[in-house]
Order: C-alpha cells, then structure tokens, then sequence
C-alpha cells in the first residue's frame, strides 16, 4: 500500500487514513503524467491536499500515533511547547544527558536552546557535540 491509498471504505476518519494519506486524496502526477499537467492543475491539486489535510488533521494525527505505538516499545508523548519538549526530553535523556539530533530546523531553532538550558548535551549528527 503506498501512502496514497486510504486503506478501506470505512467511514471512520482513523480507520481511513492509518494506511495512507488523507482519503480521497489521490496520488501526485507521476513523471510522466506531470508533463500533462499545468501549473494551476498542480497547484489546485495541492491546494485541496492541503484542504483535506486540515480537515482530518486529528485523525491524520491520531492514525499516525496508533501507527507508531504499534510497535514495541514506542510510546507517544505530546509536548505543549518547546520549553515542555526539552523537558521530555531531558527525562528520557536519564543521567548521561546526551541528545542526539538531526540538523532540522525545528531542533535548531526551536529545542536546542531549550535543551542546553536544561544542561544537555546536544550531539548533532555529522556535525559532533555542540
């Protein structure tokens, strides 16, 4: 099943979604198709991706949880803020208090502060610790 497909016929937004992207979205163009698509074809088509994506974003969210508790070990933990993410984070981190991260945006923008206030240690992949 590619992320495409919904999954099933069932009417339940979770049940609809687990397997894939938002119901009824439909998949890109692929390359050869995207020849014969036009600039506005492709931008109404992200437009209502978009759309539909805010529409069942609390089910997208939740199929995307139940996804991931599904295998051992993983539990979920939802942050209200940057300052309760590091928080999280510094709790799982235990004693050692070293993180490793990825060099997204979001980490450097938004966590690293935060987790070095707490006194963790922040190893970035590729780049060492910070």
């Amino acid at each position: 099943m590619n992320i495409y497909e919904s999954g099933n016929d069932s009417s339940d937004p979770v049940s609809r979604t687990v397997g894939g992207g938002p119901a009824g979205a439909g998949p890109p163009p692929s390359s050869r198709q995207s020849k014969e698509w036009d600039r506005e074809t492709l931008r109404e088509h992200l437009t209502n991706l978009r759309r539909q994506v805010r529409r069942d974003r609390c089910a997208l969210q939740e199929g995307f949880r139940l996804a991931l508790e599904a295998f051992p070990g993983v539990q979920v933990t939802v942050a209200a803020d940057a300052r309760d993410a590091a928080g999280i984070i510094s709790s799982a981190a235990g004693e050692g208090g070293i993180v490793s991260v990825n060099n997204s945006s979001v980490v450097i923008n938004e966590l690293q502060r935060p987790m070095e206030t707490l006194g963790l240690k922040i190893y970035r992949r590729y780049a060492g610790i910070r």
